[in-house]
């Protein structure tokens, strides 16, 4: 064999060698790509599968806040509806505390015939603050403020009277009793603004004839009360 043909083989046979390298090479890329690929396809569905159980606990989360915010919102509407309720206690206890004791109770003794007349109940069972006077028959407002007046009224078998309840100079109501077979009482209640200093009083003008008075049961009678200061 030349010499020629001895470097030829030998350059063939590399170059096969050359080849086999080459293409295990190529291999080992292609088997290394493939490998990453696998590893980068399972890393991106393990994330995925951890941002949906992220995004699933989240949204529990706020189910939850919303639960409680719920609740809280409850809570504050319970507490201001007891607010509501304690600062009208509290009003209506503090109207109390300052609203001072006038009540007055009154009786007639002796029964009254005819006409005009003022009428003075002289048998004072009850007078607190001292606002009636048995003298005058004549309760004197001490305070500017809402009150309970009341009147009774009382006449006999065949007979009748009405009696004017008057702020001043003013009829506020009327009370009438009698014109039956039998005696007879009624009883008005009038409830009055009055400023300080207003009279308020009783009288008979001229219809009917005849007040009776009965001691045993505390009638005709004029009694007050201050329900509360303005």
């Amino acid at each position: 064999m030349s010499v020629n043909m001895v470097h030829l083989y030998l350059i063939f046979n590399i170059f096969v060698f050359a080849l086999i390298a080459v293409e295990a090479t190529n291999d080992n890329i292609t088997k290394n790509r493939r490998i990453l690929l696998d590893d980068n396809y399972y890393t991106i569905i393990s994330r995925l599968n951890a941002v949906e159980k992220d995004n699933m606990n989240m949204k529990q989360n706020l189910s939850a806040m919303g639960q409680q915010e719920s609740a809280l919102l409850k809570i504050v509407t319970d507490l201001q509806q007891t607010v509501s309720t304690l600062q009208e206690e509290n009003a209506s206890l503090r109207n109390k505390l300052l609203t001072p004791q006038v009540t007055f109770m009154a009786y007639l003794t002796s029964s009254i015939s005819g006409n005009d007349h003022h009428i003075y109940f002289d048998d004072v069972k009850l007078n607190l603050g001292n606002a009636y006077n048995p003298h005058h028959g004549m309760f004197v407002a001490p305070f500017n403020g809402t009150y309970q007046i009341q009147v009774a009224a009382c006449s006999t078998r065949l007979h009748f009277i009405v009696l004017e309840c008057v702020v001043n100079t003013d009829i506020v109501g009327k009370v009438l009793a009698g014109d039956g077979e039998t005696a007879n009482c009624n009883l008005n209640s009038f409830f009055l603004q009055l400023r300080q200093g207003d009279d308020v009083y009783v009288r008979h003008v001229s219809t009917g004839d005849y007040l009776y008075a009965y001691s045993p049961y505390e009638n005709p009678s004029f009694s007050g009360t201050l329900l509360h200061m303005n």
